[in-house]
């Protein structure tokens, strides 16, 4: 039972994955941020094409996205641009090139393991009212925790429903361990899963890369879905605190 639960999560995965690399996704049914109010939020962008992904600032000249993001326009990463201190894909804030790319070594695309990345821009982001850093965490996130994902991802699952502006979605946090017994055999136990507040609410296709946040620390890194978007089934993120280490040595 255990292993054609692992089976089918590798294929839902593999399906979420294959929509990531073709288009956009949003956040289903979330709100509206009001200007400022996110700044540690990042647009992750291909020069030609727009949006991608999320991502979250960590200093002056470092951004944490997914590993998938990135890997999908490998080697050609010279198109990559990031955009911060804006809730607008339209209009407003400051862009930058990217330097340098470091995905983690172990990232595996086929099952989206540490699927994490970081993104080095060409000069330094002006901090301000719209633009800050936002801490790493202190702990592990426990179930139940209050959180709250951000991002320019769908928000239904149409594939025309993208937003100019930035959306918030609060979520409950299921712990690494409470993750993996949902999960099942689905590998790594370095994942955060989170559940809906709201019924039909969640993450989808271009959220990936985007911050989850507990209190003022980003926890997550939004990787995957289980089937629909907004469905009752938990969202995936990378466990910002278990790869603190590997973030903090990259870094420096």
């Amino acid at each position: 039972m255990m292993l054609k639960l692992s089976l089918s999560i590798l294929f839902v995965v593999a399906c979420v994955q294959a929509q990531l690399e073709d288009g956009d996704s949003r956040i289903i049914k979330g709100n509206p941020a009001q200007n400022g109010k996110i700044p540690y939020m990042a647009s992750v962008q291909v020069t030609g094409q727009g949006h991608m992904c999320g991502g979250a600032i960590l200093d002056s000249k470092w951004i944490l996205t997914s590993g998938h993001c990135i890997a999908r326009i490998m080697p050609d990463t010279k198109k990559l641009k990031v955009v911060v201190g804006t809730t607008s894909l339209k209009a407003g804030g400051q862009e930058f090139d990217v330097s340098k790319v470091t995905v983690h070594p172990d990232f595996d695309k086929s099952k989206l393991i540490n699927d994490i990345a970081l993104l080095q821009v060409s000069k330094p982001m002006e901090f301000g009212d719209k633009v800050q850093a936002i801490d790493l965490p202190e702990k592990d996130t426990e179930t139940g925790a209050n959180v709250m994902v951000s991002g320019w991802g769908l928000t239904a699952n149409e594939q025309s429903a993208y937003p100019d502006k930035l959306q918030t979605l609060n979520r409950i946090a299921l712990s690494i361990e409470n993750c993996k017994d949902v999960l099942g055999d689905f590998p790594n136990e370095k994942r955060l899963c989170t559940v809906p507040q709201k019924k039909g609410t969640g993450i989808c296709v271009r959220d990936a890369g985007s911050p989850l946040v507990e209190g003022k620390a980003l926890v997550g890194v939004a990787s995957f879905v289980l089937f629909d978007c907004g469905s009752k089934y938990p969202d995936g993120y990378a466990s910002v605190f278990a790869y603190k280490d590997w973030i903090k040595k990259n870094m420096s």
